[in-house]
């Protein structure tokens, strides 16, 4: 990666690191070079220890700068008495930003001087990272809590409201974030005033497969369009192994032999969504659901979820026929294929609009809607995640403008 902005090149306009010293006036290749050395791109994590900081601002072309946040954070485990170069004495990185407030202040500081920096020269300011830096859930995330629990639905990760209030206050406001293979836009504004956008990037190797082009119309207004990854050359060439491995657990009595239909599929595109079906079927309902409820629920009809929750069927039908809807669009799908069609949501956004289909995705929102007063709290908190996932910002293509602090949908 070191041509890709990790390390200085001689074309870049400039570069620096959170612990270089040189000024943008006194720039050249030399400095930034010497400045590169990882051993000068450490800092402390107590008095024995000094962990990588692989951090650094890139201007590639004149005028744009990019950001790159390192929010890798390994915290000790244990009181350390002296240097330790063994894993186990550290805490993995996969939380991100809500270990950065604590371990990582000098990227803070580096940050606020950095967007100074930016806005006195005129530059374009574009900040990623590994790690997302506001919720990824479209607001759901306390409901999801009350519903699968604390340590469930990678709730862990999700960073506490303080990281998006830090960095919009210093000066961030268009963030590309990665790791957790969703598509999703997050928008939050500080109590003073400042507004950071969050764009979760998809995952080329995942539901739904793609990538985002950010295209700077100007330095307050931004195009952000998601591409899919409808088809890949060879997607299917390993179809013979997992061929292999069906026979086996076929043999084998396993419970958890998935199914083969999915080696039928045509696209790479389709096999990713059948993909997705499989571990929401093999893993995500064992592992996070709570079982009283998926036992009742996953096997309803929305037909019968309609008839046995509203509160009168005179009142149901008037509300129906307002919606230029009947009973009958209720019969065709289960409380699995909602469950389905809610991680399509929580994994694509707006991308799975497609997939699930406008008379389906209305039908959600009609009984969403008509039952969010339901008696029964469970219920009451599954239909609130699912229409908060289904009203989330924009994520497909879309325009933001710094100068009004909005974002509005090109293509829902």
């Amino acid at each position: 990666m070191s041509s890709f902005g990790f390390y200085p090149q001689k074309e870049y306009v400039y570069w620096e690191t959170p612990f270089s010293t040189y000024a943008y006036d006194e720039y050249s290749f030399e400095k930034a070079e010497e400045a590169s050395h990882l051993n000068k791109r450490t800092y402390q994590i107590d008095a024995y220890n000094a962990h990588p900081d692989a951090s650094y601002l890139v201007e590639p072309t004149d005028g744009v700068w990019l950001l790159a946040i390192d929010a890798n954070v390994y915290v000790p485990n244990k009181e350390l008495s002296g240097a330790s170069n063994n894993a186990s004495d550290f805490s993995g990185a996969s939380i991100g930003y809500n270990n950065v407030l604590l371990q990582k202040t000098h990227l803070i500081n580096w940050v606020k001087k950095v967007a100074a920096k930016a806005k006195e020269k005129g530059k374009v300011l574009i900040a990623f990272s590994h790690y997302p830096m506001v919720e990824f859930n479209d607001d759901a995330s306390e409901e999801m809590k009350a519903f699968f629990g604390a340590d469930k639905m990678q709730l862990h990760r999700v960073p506490k409201t303080d990281v998006a209030e830090v960095f919009a206050d210093a000066g961030i406001q268009i963030h590309f974030g990665g790791h957790m293979h969703i598509n999703d836009t997050g928008v939050r504004t500080s109590k003073n005033g400042n507004t950071l956008f969050n764009i979760q990037t998809p995952s080329l190797a995942a539901y739904a497969p793609g990538y985002k082009v950010l295209t700077i119309l100007s330095k307050t207004d931004f195009d952000v369009e998601t591409v899919i990854i409808n088809k890949a050359k060879n997607f299917n060439s390993l179809f013979p192994l997992y061929e292999q491995e069906y026979t086996y657990l076929s043999e084998t009595d396993s419970s958890a032999i998935w199914n083969k239909d999915i080696l039928t599929t045509e696209n790479y595109k389709d096999f990713t969504k059948f993909h997705l079906k499989e571990l929401v079927r093999l893993r995500f309902l064992p592992s996070d659901w709570p079982k009283v409820f998926a036992d009742s629920f996953l096997t309803t009809s929305g037909k019968d979820l309609l008839l046995k929750n509203s509160r009168s069927t005179e009142l149901l039908n008037a509300h129906l026929l307002a919606n230029n809807l009947t009973l009958e669009a209720f019969e065709t799908w289960t409380g699995f294929d909602m469950v389905n069609d809610f991680y399509k949501l929580r994994s694509a956004d707006q991308l799975a609009f497609a997939d699930i289909g406008k008379n389906r995705l209305k039908a959600y929102q009609f009984i969403c809607e008509e039952l969010k007063d339901v008696t029964d709290e469970k219920l009451k908190l599954w239909l609130s995640i699912f229409e908060k996932s289904r009203k989330g910002a924009p994520s497909n293509h879309f325009r933001i403008d710094l100068e009004a602090d909005t974002i509005k949908n090109i293509t829902p």
